[in-house]
């Protein structure tokens, strides 16, 4: 689940970064947050808003997904559940 979060977040990144910054600047900065404190003022207002609001994206995408698991899990729900006993073949 991580490693999709993070393309989410990357994802949301890249494309938006693209009027701000070059792409060695977009790669330095997809590796490592700190990279921001390096550009001017301006582009890092810019850049914090553009993380924040892929950081906000990422979160309601993951919220999305558990919230389907959870649906998920509760139409599997039996009100009584199997046990081996009960099974045949088992």
């Amino acid at each position: 689940m991580c490693k999709t979060s993070a393309t989410i977040l990357n994802g949301y990144m890249s494309s938006r970064l693209e009027k701000y910054l070059s792409p060695v600047e977009i790669d330095s900065i997809l590796d490592s947050a700190l990279a921001i404190s390096k550009l001017p003022t301006d582009t890092q207002r810019n850049v914090q808003d553009i993380f924040n609001k892929g950081y906000n994206f990422q979160l309601r995408v993951m919220l999305y997904v558990s919230l389907a698991v959870w649906l998920s899990t509760l139409l599997l729900w039996e009100r009584k559940p199997r046990t081996a006993k009960n099974i045949k073949g088992y």
